[in-house]
């Protein structure tokens, strides 16, 4: 028989142990939080927007105060140069780290890209500043300064949304229910698809699916549903899943 134990601090009990992928333990679960710390990633990744909104601002500002007090500065060629490198290097730290946050469906890791994107940015305003002060035109450095900082600020303001959203278990996507309900209705002696819940766990994404199925089949065909149920949604979601299926009796004729 398997052994329950009580999760601490709460009137609920887990399992130590499970013959279903999808109830073991993962490495960052523990009795305290037996989720695991998915969340966290969204943590992180609001602290880090938080501090680019910052820099945003700074830029923006320091972009209008350098245009309302007429500054002109010239600097020297070797300085683009040195903006170019940036731009290039920072450009692929960028994308290296958007494709492994994409891959993993790790948001820290996509927050820390964006942040690496805005020193892109910025180098971009330096360059363009350079040059436009090479030929005469010194207002174009702080004006591109000011364009940077605007788009910083709109890219921290939507990224922040989303990853809130994801704190407070914001619904999924009307697309993603239409597809697994899709997938469900292959699966047999389901009766009815009673309600699709998900939920963003950093990483992993679980889902909480309640079918209705005849009330006289077995313990072990419900058992059968369960798996083909989970087997069907893992064929249409290509990411790491959690996924729990509670099953409901309904009358043939329901």
């Amino acid at each position: 028989m398997r052994k329950m134990r009580p999760v601490r601090g709460q009137g609920q009990y887990r399992r130590q142990y499970s013959d279903d992928p999808d109830q073991r333990l993962h490495g960052c679960e523990d009795e305290a939080y037996p989720y695991g710390y998915g969340k966290a990633e969204y943590i992180v990744a609001v602290v880090i927007y938080l501090f680019l909104f910052v820099i945003g601002i700074y830029i923006l500002f320091d972009g209008a105060r350098a245009i309302l007090e007429g500054r002109r500065v010239t600097p020297c060629l070797s300085a683009a140069w040195g903006a170019i490198f940036s731009i290039a290097i920072n450009e692929l730290m960028f994308r290296q780290s958007v494709c492994a946050g994409a891959q993993i469906n790790s948001p820290s890791i996509t927050a820390k890209a964006w942040e690496t994107r805005s020193d892109v940015l910025s180098s971009i305003a330096v360059l363009i500043g350079i040059l436009g002060a090479k030929m005469g035109f010194h207002f174009m450095d702080p004006l591109a300064a000011i364009i940077v900082g605007v788009i910083i600020l709109r890219v921290c303001v939507q990224q922040v949304k989303g990853a809130i959203t994801n704190l407070m278990d914001g619904a999924s996507e009307e697309e993603m229910d239409d597809e697994v309900r899709e997938a469900l209705r292959g699966v047999a002696n389901v009766s009815d698809i009673r309600e699709i819940n998900s939920r963003e766990m950093g990483q992993e994404l679980e889902l909480e699916i309640r079918l209705g199925v005849p009330k006289d089949i077995t313990v072990s065909q419900g058992e059968t549903i369960k798996h083909e149920t989970k087997q069907a949604i893992r064929e249409i979601i290509d990411r790491k899943l959690r996924i729990t299926v509670m099953l409901f009796p309904v009358s043939c004729n329901a």
